[in-house]
């Protein structure tokens, strides 16, 4: 596949460019001490995100996906509803939520919400770096997904998810896992599933930040990470 260069655009676009990521920030830190935002705030991401969108370098990323591919973490996401709105702050949450219902319903802290894409095996997982409430465990569910690259529409990834897993960040064998975040012993840890598809189009993609319109509403803001990858290799 030949990979236009995304980066040729004029002074003038890298500017203009610059400007909109600058208030797309601004208005992501404008959320309130829990993270949400009001009417107004909420339309002025929305207005200052579609202005965004329309600069891209990068109108086609199924023809690009390899400047695509990376870790990437979440800043912001609206799961549709506009009351799901929020800048991703660590937060109180269950399990089974980040899961697709395949863990049971233990409270969890979130710390971090990452994604990666990777170009050659098609990869699309989701990553969801936990705590347990006591704050002594680190684990991480990765729900995990491929796409599809054939859409006529050049900004849609088509994703199945197919299974979920919970593994440890700080080392602990399966047991200890299960344990540190109250999972009966028995209780697997890496989950197949009835196939999950939805579409995600990348509005939006540089070198540092990528807007993602989800098919079920959501609203998506990412930064681009620069680490080898926690559920993929990209060395």
């Amino acid at each position: 596949m030949t990979q236009s260069n995304p980066n040729t655009q004029s002074q003038k676009q890298s500017d203009e460019i610059a400007r909109c990521k600058a208030r797309v920030l601004e208005l992501i830190d404008a959320a309130g001490t829990d993270g949400a935002y009001d009417d107004e705030a909420f339309d002025a991401l929305m207005e200052a995100l579609k202005a965004l969108c329309e600069l891209t370098p990068v109108p086609a990323p199924l023809d690009n996906q390899a400047f695509i591919a990376s870790p990437w973490k979440t800043l912001f996401a609206s799961f549709g509803p506009r009351h799901t709105a929020g800048k991703t702050l660590v937060h109180d949450t269950l399990l089974s939520f980040q899961s697709f219902n395949k863990f049971p319903k233990i409270p969890v802290r979130v710390v971090a919400l990452e994604q990666e894409i990777h170009a050659g095996t098609h990869e699309y997982n989701n990553i969801a770096y936990l705590t347990n409430m006591a704050g002594d465990a680190r684990a991480s569910v990765i729900t995990r997904g491929t796409y599809d690259d054939q859409s006529e529409n050049r900004q849609r990834y088509d994703v199945t998810f197919e299974r979920v897993e919970l593994s440890s960040d700080d080392g602990l064998d399966d047991n200890a896992l299960r344990a540190a975040f109250d999972l009966p012993p028995e209780h697997p840890l890496a989950i197949d599933m009835k196939p999950a598809r939805f579409h995600s189009d990348v509005a939006f993609c540089d070198d540092d930040m990528r807007v993602n319109y989800g098919s079920q509403g959501g609203v998506y803001v990412l930064t681009r990470l620069d680490h080898a990858g926690r559920s993929v290799s990209f060395n």
